[in-house]
């Protein structure tokens, strides 16, 4: 569901898309690490991580 959305996105001409979750979240995160996002170095924002990643395929 998340690779169609992704998919729509880029047809879109959306470029990149960013996220935020809970840090504590590690089955989210592993979830989001697996489809490709990385971390997107911000201020501390406490309990938050915030994730990206381009919409092409790569």
């Amino acid at each position: 569901m998340l690779h169609a959305f992704l998919d729509a996105l880029r047809a879109g001409g959306v470029q990149t898309v960013h996220l935020g979750m809970v840090t504590a979240n590690t089955r989210a995160r592993a979830f989001y690490d697996r489809l490709g996002f990385h971390v997107i170095p911000v201020p501390d924002l406490g309990p938050l991580t915030y994730l990206g990643r381009a919409t092409a395929v790569d």
